[in-house]
């Protein structure tokens, strides 16, 4: 059997940026999913969207790769 030691743990989700807010978001039976802000208003179609609020990408990956991955951003 091979030995594994957990040194750390971490979470990037929709219901929370640290495993605290992640846990309390799960025990509150808390919804991260949302209309997308793109929907029309006529409600013929339906589009959902589970955005991570509180997460600056900008301090993990280079500018290029978040302008290319966050709709909400324009290219650079």
């Amino acid at each position: 059997m091979t030995k594994v030691v957990i040194t750390g743990r971490g979470v990037v989700c929709p219901l929370g940026v640290s495993v605290p807010e992640m846990l309390a978001g799960l025990a509150n039976n808390a919804v991260a999913v949302e209309p997308a802000p793109w929907v029309s208003s006529d409600r013929r179609y339906f589009a959902w969207w589970a955005v991570v609020k509180g997460f600056d990408p900008n301090a993990w990956m280079d500018a290029k790769i978040v302008s290319g991955t966050d709709p909400r951003r324009p290219p650079p």
